[in-house]
């Protein structure tokens, strides 16, 4: 393969030499990346140097199994200074590993609530100053006071040294000797070697300078050592003094930790006080985005200066933070980086490169690629890291912190700090911009703005506005409560988590200490620890975490087995609880795998899996989980085998005055609860040929919700009129009666205790009343029967094992109320009957349309249950299918919507997609292709795309087959039906299409597209599996062929399923 990697003109001997010289390198290297493409090369001299903004080669690079940082230029430099410090240390020094996993604690965010209280110091010492400068109206110099106040910042949190910035007339002696090492290494990344050389008088002083500072962090950490059995100080520099490696048990040297202190002081103050000038700057320039911020943190901290800000306040400013973002987008402090292959590879298909070859990654033409960032790349707009448009957004498009294991730990405190302070200033302050300042950038190590001066005025608060309060329209689930001993049940609960900053593990203690108080038998340890089998009596918990897409430390062990190895897990039933940053491109990935796993090796989920953000805060997430973990482990006893000693519930219900006012809220059900109208309903079939329904269900959507492609749509029925008045007329009640419920006893139940309502509105929303009889139900009916033959009946219902009660209860589907009526002799009350009855449960559909196309609908594709009941044909058998058989125009329906992470549509929509589905799996992939259909209309570029469709006849039951064709017709998607019951001809299933495409598949996994199977999981989807199995066997990928190929395609995240049984 010829590399034909393009490059600007170049001059004998010198090369590309001129071009690189002088100042604003970076801005003439980003228009090189555009003028030549994905990856260009530079010769200086000798040397070849490879440069890339491009989004995919960066997405390639991205791989840390393929790619290491490459220590060269002013980053090697700066080891005169910092030595094996973070950022400056090789990969293979045993330091860079060591102080990053002993460090690791003191980033995570349980770390960052202890460091608020110096942050939140030193920004009122700024505002103190700048209300000064204010009332005597001089200009500031924005750049010097963001430096001093990043600089105090991580001086104070981090070491709990204070240079005192904003007290002194003069800067502090390190600050002086700080900024000559600075300016001297950032000179020479742009002078010739040979002048860094023969330079003796700057080398003279740059050596002076290091000295100096060496001296400094030596005494501070000599003073912390002499008093640290008196002081219990929790910064990093204790964390380095006291940590131990959790790999090989070793400390740090102090020769490490004066490099690491200077490392952090160095990085923990250029970035961020760049990152704070900027954002003044693009506030200043933008009055509606400076309004948009000012609402929020109005809104959020009140008016009132003279009250501070809370940690739990800062990280509700979700605009801010998209400010901040948006600020490093366009300006990334750090410009760029370098990684180097550690093999020869290809990239982008046909640009050859060596081992070792450095290349430089330009975050300046990376963050404004139009291919990403649209053709307004450059202007300033927030909106661009709205929660919505992230999720668009590639992975591996934003790296103003670096990439991989060794990108910046101290984003999130950067984030805090930055939200803090700018917070703070636009709530105090309005910001003048005098001299109608355009901005120049001045490069050094990092980028800041240059000459950059305002104006302040202070804000007159006439009627200050208080701070929000936190509102929560949410019934809280009762707590279970275990009073005493007597009450320990001995259940096996094994609470598994894998942690790298400690978040994971305190969480893990918690539910420990709430497990031991509810009796059951807990513990709780490392994944890596546990060297039992996974139990399968009991339950089993996971916490864990993510770290650059990879396990952490203490559960690599565990998770290389589930992710190498089969496990049978079927009896086990688990939750796990991810924790995250959704930050980072790697957000839940290891949660999310851990999940997946469990899943196909058999496990049974006790709840779906819960990906915790901790950028908005964990406590309230956790709480909510942890709420909803302890009522369904309580509700789902019988299937999870509690040896639970049984606590009587006892209720009491009171008959309310005619005048009370009967409340119904489904609220309490789910956090997200929404009320949707019906907007339209249409049949899908010819139900007179094929004696089934489907029904196309479109709602409007409220203002205050959103979904994405492939996401949920989780409705919760109503019992029917029959049902209701069966129930009624057993306990001879009046539906129309206004009652209160009151528990006696403590239990978790979904009830509306303590709220007036109708008996018919209890009755129809809050439990389900065609759930199949359980034994615990038959077994109060038989303690409750008198007539000898009847109670002989139920008791051989209740033997162990009983082919009656299969035969008869499972398969005969006889719900508690149909027993209720074949067994009259049965004395039961409707309390007791209350408190037997499930709760009613949300049905999920996949949502079949397309938020790009539809923004204020959604609509749902439902196959309804075709037989009715005995003695009423007007009504379906199922309570979901009844239900939605009903619905009319501008009926209200309660339901959320729940995320599915499986089906998006591919973040790259030039990859090739195949997408299989038969019946009303066909549901998320319609809105797949309605967004393909919106992209074309942007006139992006598509990727192939194929839908395999299993239909039995064209006639009467292919869905949307008119406007399916539409779309193929303008070359949206190509559709492949596969008719199981055709007018004419031999009957076809999809595996029959997957052969006959067999090349168009082999060509898709080639291009690393995705193939999406929906639908059912009992024939469908193993007979595709085998299929593609199959002819990949046969086809040119077969010397990579092997009976597991599918297993490493859902590694890859290419085969990806959303399947029933």
């Amino acid at each position: 393969m010829k590399n034909n990697i393009p490059h600007p003109p170049r001059k004998p001997i010198i090369g590309n030499l001129h071009q690189i010289l002088g100042k604003e390198p970076i801005k003439r290297l980003s228009k090189f990346s555009e003028q030549y493409g994905p990856i260009f090369e530079m010769k200086v001299l000798k040397n070849h140097l490879l440069f890339t903004g491009d989004p995919s080669i960066i997405n390639e690079l991205s791989d840390d199994k393929l790619f290491y940082k490459k220590i060269v230029g002013g980053t090697e430099t700066l080891r005169k200074l910092a030595g094996d410090g973070l950022f400056t240390a090789y990969d293979q020094e045993p330091n860079w590993e060591k102080a990053h996993n002993i460090l690791l604690p003191g980033f995570g965010s349980s770390a960052m609530k202890s460091y608020f209280p110096a942050m939140l110091e030193i920004t009122n010492q700024l505002i103190k100053k700048w209300e000064q400068t204010a009332k005597n109206e001089s200009p500031l110099c924005v750049p010097e006071d963001m430096t001093r106040l990043t600089l105090d910042v991580i001086g104070l949190c981090g070491f709990d040294y204070r240079f005192n910035s904003f007290k002194r007339e003069n800067p502090h002696p390190f600050i002086n000797h700080m900024n000559v090492c600075l300016e001297e290494i950032s000179a020479s990344i742009y002078r010739l070697p040979i002048i860094n050389k023969l330079n003796f008088s700057a080398k003279k002083r740059l050596r002076g300078s290091i000295i100096a500072l060496n001296k400094i962090v030596d005494n501070v950490i000599t003073k912390r050592k002499s008093n640290r059995d008196k002081e219990q100080k929790s910064d990093f520099l204790s964390l380095m003094l006291k940590g131990k490696d959790k790999l090989t048990g070793e400390k740090l040297s102090d020769e490490n930790i004066r490099y690491q202190i200077i490392t952090l002081l160095i990085a923990g103050h250029e970035t961020t006080g760049g990152l704070l000038s900027f954002a003044l700057y693009y506030i200043l320039k933008n009055p509606e985005v400076l309004r948009k911020a000012v609402k929020e943190v109005n809104s959020v901290l009140g008016t009132d200066p003279s009250i501070n800000p809370k940690y739990e306040d800062i990280i509700k400013l979700k605009y801010l933070n998209q400010i901040l973002k948006e600020t490093l987008r366009l300006q990334p402090t750090v410009p760029s980086y370098r990684v180097a292959p550690y093999k020869d590879v290809v990239l982008g298909g046909k640009f050859k490169v060596k081992k070792d070859q450095s290349i430089l990654v330009l975050n300046t033409s990376l963050h404004r690629h139009p291919e990403v960032w649209g053709d307004n790349a450059g202007l300033f707009d927030p909106e661009n890291f709205s929660e919505e448009n992230e999720r668009k957004r590639s992975s591996n498009c934003y790296k103003p912190f670096g990439s991989g294991m060794r990108a910046c730990l101290g984003s999130q405190f950067a984030s805090i700090e930055a939200q803090l302070v700018l917070a703070m200033i636009i709530r105090r302050f309005k910001l003048i911009n005098y001299k109608n300042y355009n901005l120049k950038v001045k490069a050094g190590l990092t980028l800041r703005p240059e000459d950059f001066f305002i104006k302040l005025k202070l804000k007159e608060n006439k009627e200050p506005i208080k701070q929000e309060t936190q509102k929560n329209s949410n019934v809280p689930i009762p707590k279970i409560i275990i009073k005493n001993k007597q009450e320990y049940h001995g259940t096996p609960l094994r609470i598994l988590f894998g942690s790298e900053m400690g978040l994971s593990e305190n969480l893990a203690t918690r539910l420990l200490d709430d497990a031991l108080q509810k009796g059951f038998d807990a513990q709780a340890t490392y994944l890596d620890n546990w060297k039992e089998k996974i139990p399968k009596k009991g339950i089993v918990v996971i916490i864990c975490s993510t770290y650059n897409g990879n396990p952490p430390n203490n559960a690599s062990i565990f998770f290389e087995s589930i992710t190498s190895k089969k496990h049978d897990f079927g009896g086990v039933s688990y939750a796990v609880f991810g924790c995250g940053n959704k930050d980072w491109n790697t957000f839940q990935k290891v949660p999310r795998t851990i999940h997946q796993k469990f899943l196909e090796f058999g496990a049974n989920k006790i709840l779906d899996l819960e990906e915790c953000d901790v950028s908005s805060g964990y406590e309230s997430q956790y709480k909510n989980w942890s709420e909803k973990f302890w009522l369904a482990i309580y509700q789902k006893k019988s299937s999870i085998d509690i040896e639970e000693k049984e606590v009587e519930k006892k209720i009491k219900i009171t008959t309310i005055n005619k005048n009370s006012t009967a409340n119904y809220s489904m609220t309490h059900k789910h956090s997200k609860t929404i009320a949707l109208s019906v907007k339209a309903v249409e049949e899908l079939q010819k139900i007179e040929l094929s004696k089934r329904s489907t029904k196309h269900i479109e709602f409007l959507l409220p203002e205050n919700a959103s979904y994405q492609i492939g996401d949920y749509l989780a409705i919760y029925p109503k019992n029917s009129d029959r049902l209701v008045n069966k129930v009624l007329d057993h306990f001879h009640l009046d539906g129309n009666k206004i009652i209160k419920l009151e528990k006696l006893s403590p239990f978790t139940t979904t009830l509306p205790i303590d709220s007036p309502i109708k008996i018919s509105d209890l009755l129809m929303n809050y439990i389900e009343l065609e759930d199949v009889a359980t034994s615990k139900q038959i077994n109060l009916l038989e303690k409750h029967t008198k007539c000898p033959p009847e109670k002989e009946r139920l008791k051989e219902l209740l033997l162990n094992e009983s082919e009656k009660f299969e035969d008869y209860i499972v398969k005969g589907k006889r719900s508690f109320l149909d027993l209720l009526e074949e067994f009259p002799a049965s004395e039961i009350s409707f309390e007791q009957f209350i408190l037997l009855m499930p709760s009613i449960r949300p049905r999920y559909y996949s949502i079949s349309s397309a938020p790009s196309i539809k923004k204020n609908s959604l609509s749902i594709t439902a196959s309804l249950n075709n037989k009715f009941t005995e003695n009423e044909k007007s009504e379906l058998k199922g309570t979901c299918s009844n239900y939605l058989s009903q619905l009319k125009k501008n009926h209200q329906v309660k339901a959320f919507i729940e995320k599915n992470n499986i089906f998006q549509s591919p973040i790259n929509f030039q990859s090739p997609i195949i997408m299989i589905a038969n019946g009303t799996g066909l549901a998320p992939f319609r809105g797949v292709i309605q967004n393909r259909m919106y992209l074309k209309n942007m006139g992006k570029k598509l990727g192939k795309a194929y839908l395999f469709f299993g239909i039995k006849n064209t006639d009467y039951d292919f869905l949307y087959k008119e406007e399916l064709r539409k779309y193929e017709e303008i070359g949206i998607v190509k559709i492949i039906p596969a008719f199981s019951m055709p007018n004419q001809g031999e009957k076809e299933y999809i595996q029959n299409k997957i052969k006959e495409y067999a090349n168009e598949i082999i060509e898709v996994i080639q291009m690393k597209g995705k193939i999406y199977v929906c639908g059912d999981g009992k024939r469908m989807e193993p007979n595709v599996r085998s299929t593609i199995n199959e002819i990949i066997k046969f086809s040119k990928l077969r010397d990579s062929f092997s009976p597991e190929y599918i297993n490493k395609l859902i590694a890859n995240k290419q085969y990806l399923l959303d399947v029933w049984t």
